[in-house]
């Protein structure tokens, strides 16, 4: 359940099967959930409350994160190990630990782990640079640990030794201090130095003095099961499983307390220094109890703290990739009637009880603090005002003056962060483009938010070069363009990208099409052209008698016997009229001749059975000179002569006979005894074709067709040698 800190509205988010234990990493804004009994850890996007599962060993017991280095470790009681997940990539190392780990603390500041194993009764310390595992032995059943960063000492809490071994790591010793029975939790103030332990079957809590190991005894109420410290306000919050409320306070510097009631069976706690708000979950009631500790009347003399280092991580309130980061500080006095002048500010970091900081300036103050880790820090500061105790000139030196006034402390927390990452995407790939010599073209770019601008170089400079965002062809080839983009003090320089554009070659365009340079790219000949040659920078008009109606042809159609062509760049042919033909392919016009008055006589024997029928067969047989002509004129001022008959004869009878339109019947050739028997039947009778029966059609053409025509298509040619 992901509850909001100021609305304390709730939302739920699936994870494993029983899930006992949680961290975050607030730098990083993700939440790792140790389930139990599915083996595995439960990874939550803090932003958007995303899951992603990670595998970890058998019976996942107890997590704890390292926010400088983005790692996880996770003790597994059931295998005996402690997964270690890189919270970059989610990829884990497991490292051996001791027997059933139930417990796990890090030490961020010299990236160590502190592993307790309740059944061997030791202390596992990992190395987070190398997962290296050293041994350190403490007392019965280890159940609960905890690390002071500032100190650099670990305390383990035994169950049943009843004592807390402190582990001295920078002299690799221990030192044992009795405390109550059976412990549940341990928790370290790291500001005072001071730690808590909750001895469950004693019903209080031990407070051991971090220098000099002293215990000294604070009452609760029965079964304190968990405890949590704010180090801002100093004060220790202790859940009473069986009272059914929280000690609070135990005060840090006084060790009174005061009972708030929670629900039922409060099992487990933790507290919001920045908002001093304190969360317990009630394992009874199924609830979480939300304690918001109430606060004195607030001073009139305030401070607003603000910073210039900051920048927007989603996720990450007050965020900053400066180790020393620098802060305002704005102090504002209502005192009335008249506000004192204020003199100054002061501040620390990470505490509120060390040496206080005067900060710079005279209003508005500033301060850069000195390195910090990467985590989470919390800058105190509060403000002066003027009025300074002293003696009144000339008096008796008793002091008239005021002690100045102390404002309210204000806190700011912040996380140091690594700088941010940039990226660069490339726009729209400006290829494949045609090669030209000195041709360019232009490519595009966005980087990452630190506003330094996408640089581009050339990698191919043989294909190409760039000046800005201009590239200029150099050859046809790849040519490779690289994007780069500088960083600054708060984002790394973005990895280098490239873009890929294919430049073609000079290809002169082949037979069928064009350009305007013959090279590519080129254009289809259009239908009605052609273009017969490669390399051509025009198509060329099918001329009269030819057509074409394709595109891209590499020649024209002559037109076909009977048809033509009268225009240029003409995409069909025209059948020639009935009564006209063409005798030959490639025809611009048809001839409109009267084929059938071979003769040449008048209108009253113009189409004659016994001329021009009998000069038609005479010449089919091999008649020539007068015996082609002997008594088979008819009359007329024009007749042909025998050898103008020849002429007129073998101009329309060519060789290939399958162009002659005296073929009436289509077989291929003109034979006396079909074609010329035929007309001579057709002559014969005198009706017209549009009147004819079917049974004189097929006297006609009975025992005399041979091609596979019909009757009527027979006639019909016929009909065309007589316009």
């Amino acid at each position: 359940t992901v509850i909001d800190g100021v609305t304390n509205t709730t939302t739920t988010v699936t994870a494993g099967t029983n899930p006992n234990a949680i961290a975050v990493n607030p730098v990083t804004n993700k939440v790792y959930v140790a389930n139990l009994n599915s083996n595995d850890v439960t990874v939550i996007d803090g932003t958007t409350n995303a899951t992603t599962t990670v595998t970890a060993g058998t019976l996942p017991y107890a997590i704890a994160v390292n926010p400088v280095t983005n790692k996880v470790y996770v003790a597994n009681f059931g295998s005996n190990n402690v997964t270690v997940i890189d919270g970059a990539t989610n990829t884990t190392t497991t490292v051996a630990a001791g027997t059933s780990p139930v417990a796990i603390a890090v030490n961020p500041v010299t990236n160590k782990v502190y592993v307790a194993n309740q059944i061997s009764n030791n202390v596992t310390v990992i190395d987070g640079v190398t997962n290296t595992p050293t041994i350190v032995t403490v007392g019965t059943s280890p159940y609960a640990i905890a690390v002071n960063p500032v100190t650099n000492k670990v305390y383990v809490a035994n169950q049943l030794s009843y004592n807390v071994t402190v582990i001295d790591v920078a002299s690799n010793t221990t030192t044992t201090v009795t405390t109550g029975k059976r412990h549940n939790a341990i928790a370290v103030h790291p500001v005072t130095n001071k730690v808590y332990v909750t001895n469950q079957n004693s019903t209080n809590v031990t407070v051991i003095d971090g220098v000099t190991n002293t215990p000294t005894i604070v009452t609760t109420g029965k079964s304190p099961y968990a405890i949590a410290v704010n180090p801002v306000t100093n004060k220790v919050y202790v859940a009473n499983y069986f009272s059914d409320n929280v000690t609070t306070v135990i005060d840090g510097v006084t060790n009174t307390t005061t009972t708030v009631t929670a629900g039922t069976n409060p099992n487990a706690i933790a507290v919001n220094p920045v908002t001093n708000k304190v969360y317990v979950a009630n394992s009874g009631s199924d609830n979480v109890t939300v304690i918001s500790p109430s606060i004195d009347t607030a001073l009139p003399l305030t401070t607003a703290v603000t910073s210039s280092s900051l920048v927007n991580v989603a996720g990450i309130s007050n965020a900053t990739v400066s180790s020393a980061p620098a802060f305002t500080f704005t102090a504002t006095s209502t005192y009335a009637p008249t506000a004192p002048a204020i003199r100054t500010v002061y501040y620390q970091v990470d505490s509120a009880s060390g040496p206080w900081i005067q900060a710079s300036g005279a209003g508005p103050f500033t301060a850069t603090l000195p390195a910090q880790s990467k985590g989470d820090h919390v800058l105190y500061a509060f403000a002066v005002d003027g009025l300074e105790g002293g003696a009144t000139a000339g008096s008796s030196g008793e002091g008239s003056g005021n002690s100045p006034m102390v404002g309210s402390v204000a806190a700011f927390a912040f996380s140091v962060i690594d700088p941010l990452a940039q990226i660069i995407t490339f726009g729209a790939n400006p290829g494949p483009v045609n090669y030209s010599p000195s041709g360019t073209f232009t490519v595009s770019a966005t980087g990452g938010a630190s506003g330094n601008a996408v640089s581009f170089t050339s990698t191919t400079t043989g294909v190409c070069t760039i000046s800005g965002t201009t590239v200029t062809m150099v050859t046809a080839g790849t040519c490779t363009i690289a994007a780069n983009q500088a960083g600054n003090t708060d984002f790394t320089a973005a990895a280098q990208v490239t873009q890929s554009i294919t430049i073609n070659p000079i290809l002169p365009c082949t037979p069928g099409n064009f350009s305007a340079t013959g090279n590519a790219p080129c254009t289809p000949a259009p239908a009605g052209s052609f273009v017969p040659t490669a390399g051509a920078t025009a198509a060329i008009a099918c001329a009269i008698g030819s057509y074409q109606p394709n595109s891209g042809s590499i020649s024209c159609t002559l037109a076909s016997v009977g048809f033509f062509v009268p225009l240029t760049a003409s995409t069909s042919q025209t059948p020639c009229p009935l009564g006209s033909t063409t005798l030959i392919t490639g025809a611009s016009a048809c001839l409109n001749l009267p084929l059938l008055n071979i003769d040449n006589s008048d209108p009253a024997t113009v189409y004659d059975a016994n001329t021009d029928a009998v000069l038609l067969t005479r010449y089919l047989l091999g008649y020539r000179n007068a015996d082609l002509i002997a008594n088979a004129r008819g009359t007329g001022a024009n007749l042909r002569d025998a050898a103008q008959i020849e002429t007129h004869l073998s101009t329309y009878i060519p060789t290939n006979q399958a162009l002659s339109p005296f073929d009436v019947d289509g077989d291929g050739v003109v034979l006396p005894m079909t074609d010329g028997l035929m007309i001579l039947r057709r002559l014969l009778n005198p009706n017209a074709l549009n009147v004819m029966t079917a049974a004189e059609q097929s006297a006609i053409t009975a025992n005399a067709k041979r091609g596979s025509l019909t009757d009527a298509q027979v006639l019909q040619r016929i009909e065309a040698l007589k316009p």
